[in-house]
């Protein structure tokens, strides 16, 4: 049964207990409680650097991967209000989501940067964070680099180095 404590506690208790137990798996390959806790621990630790605070919203527009297990994980070990956000929505009304859902950062798969800023949503000095196409957890080395979203309604290229663009930020990598 959940308590008080919330499903973070029942999490932290079988990561320290049985590590290497699994917790799920995504196409047939097992993602062990510390595989998990180890992304979870990267994307709270990139949200703090990041300035999120608790009970800010991020949104979040990724495929089912492990890196969006990681990433629900992190949100909620942060304090962070998760709003997922389909990856199919488009045009009128992915901009009325972003728009109307205020947050602080929008976290999403790289191929989707160009759809966000097809949107046309008006997200004045937000960053879109991307990841790399998913790996298998154990041993993976992903990486997010910060982007804004463009204000033509031209495609964007789905990574960009930190060089091209003044809020881009090193590479963080993710176990």
């Amino acid at each position: 049964m959940l308590g008080d404590e919330g499903f973070l506690h029942l999490f932290a208790a079988k990561r320290r207990d049985a590590p290497e137990g699994i917790f799920a798996r995504f196409n047939g390959a097992p993602i062990t409680f510390a595989a998990l806790g180890r992304m979870a621990d990267g994307v709270a630790a990139a949200l703090r650097r990041r300035g999120i605070a608790r009970g800010e919203r991020v949104a979040v527009m990724m495929r089912n991967s492990p890196a969006t297990l990681g990433t629900i994980f992190g949100l909620a070990q942060a304090g962070v209000i998760w709003v997922p956000v389909n990856v199919q929505q488009r045009g009128p009304g992915l901009k009325y989501i972003l728009e109307h859902c205020d947050p602080r950062l929008i976290i999403a798969d790289a191929d989707l940067v160009a759809t966000i800023s097809d949107s046309a949503a008006a997200l004045p000095d937000m960053a879109i964070v991307t990841s790399a196409i998913p790996r298998p957890p154990t041993g993976s080395k992903r990486c997010w680099r910060a982007r804004r979203p463009s204000t033509s309604r031209r495609p964007v290229p789905p990574t960009v180095s930190p060089s091209a663009t003044p809020r881009a930020r090193p590479a963080i990598p993710r176990a």
